[in-house]
């Protein structure tokens, strides 16, 4: 537990600059919002393809410890040369490498925690909040301490370098067996059985809702950090914001996988409360700007509370050996393709129309999702007879 808990906070204190700071880094390079949008676009959607890749091979392979070290190391020697001003196409062949490897990381991390915590008998949550206490205290040393200059693309790479580093030494540390000798991280898969299959009629409509709830995110996701540093006047503080958004995230993750373990709220109404949460938050962006820090605080309840309801539904209904896949179509279809949609149209729209109508824009597909959720409740296990968590 401990080397997972580990691997979560560096792994996630490496996101709290290769998140944030890649939208900054091309803004730096002189590039126009419309032609961020893309490149953005295009690296979500080699996250797309490339996560389903990666996904299908740790899926066949069971290794998905090497496939987390492979994908991170790719992911940080194609960061490289996006630091320095270079032509647009070639930005786009990096940042379509990069994002690949990038989305395929976090998902094979996941799946390794999936067989450890089932062992152990405890919840995602309890080692996910690592990940968020990582993200805050990255952002608050790069924010308060001024270790990183947004304006200045190699300071923004060395932290970068220096976090996706301590990750990957995290993950090659990591043990793939207990002392007892028992297997702790997915093995080769054996012949299928009927009890490891994953129901599709459960699978497809809640992957449906994720993108629509997910393409309304995408302006928080993708395109909040200009908002800041452009709108708001922020500067080398927009970190700053950004990290007390998920700060709120430390106390919600471990009180959504308590409900869902010791009062067995379904985790599809996590996911559905949300989604309610998400509209609000778009809403004070647009009609109550000089409430901003308020919304950042919802990031909790948007992302958080979201996040833990997903991967803890998708932990009950896939199998030890389909996990890894699972989880993959769930960052690939549910996260990272609504955020390339999001990316190509988001940067167009402020561009010529600002970002009310982007926040406003976003909020209708949030809804719909939120539709879809309901309309399929009962197949989903709203009721607190549903679904249980996983074991």
């Amino acid at each position: 537990m401990f080397q997972l808990s580990a691997l979560h906070f560096v792994y996630f204190a490496c996101l709290a600059i290769a998140s944030p700071y890649q939208q900054i880094v091309l803004r730096n390079n002189g590039y126009s919002h419309t032609q961020v949008g893309a490149l953005l676009a295009l690296g979500q959607g080699a996250s797309v393809l490339i996560t389903l890749l990666f996904g299908h091979l740790a899926d066949r392979t069971g290794k998905a410890r090497l496939t987390a070290i492979v994908a991170l190391t790719l992911m940080t020697a194609f960061f490289v040369p996006l630091a320095f001003p270079i032509a647009f196409a070639l930005a786009a062949v990096f940042i379509f490498l990069f994002h690949g490897c990038y989305g395929a990381v976090e998902p094979m991390i996941t799946a390794m925690s999936s067989p450890v915590l089932r062992e152990k008998g405890t919840s995602y949550s309890s080692v996910r909040v690592y990940g968020t206490l990582g993200y805050v205290a990255c952002g608050l040393a790069l924010s308060l301490g001024g270790l990183v200059d947004s304006s200045d693309n190699i300071s923004i790479l060395r932290a970068f370098l220096v976090t996706a580093g301590a990750s990957l030494v995290c993950l090659l540390a990591f043990r793939t067996r207990p002392r007892s000798g028992k297997t702790s991280v997915p093995v080769p898969k054996q012949k299928e059985s009927s009890d490891e299959r994953v129901d599709n009629s459960v699978l497809i409509p809640f992957i449906i809702a994720i993108f629509l709830i997910k393409l309304g995110n995408s302006s928080i996701t993708m395109l909040l950090f200009s908002f800041m540093t452009e709108e708001l006047g922020l500067g080398n503080m927009f970190i700053f914001y950004t990290s007390i958004g998920s700060a709120g995230e430390m106390l919600l993750i471990p009180l959504s996988g308590y409900l869902v373990r010791r009062w067995r709220i379904p985790p599809v109404r996590l996911v559905a409360f949300g989604a309610v949460a998400l509209v609000l938050r778009l809403l004070i962006n647009v009609c109550v700007p000089s409430l901003f820090l308020v919304a950042q605080l919802m990031h909790g309840i948007t992302f958080g509370v979201m996040h833990i309801g997903a991967t803890m539904f998708l932990f009950s209904l896939a199998p030890p050996s389909k996990t890894p896949g699972v989880i993959s179509l769930y960052t690939a279809v549910g996260n990272n393709l609504p955020n390339m949609i999001g990316s190509l149209i988001g940067g167009a729209v402020i561009e010529y129309l600002g970002y009310n109508a982007l926040f406003l824009g976003c909020a209708v597909p949030v809804v719909l999702g939120l539709g879809v959720l309901l309309a399929f409740r009962n197949r989903l296990g709203w009721k607190k007879s549903g679904f249980a968590p996983e074991s």
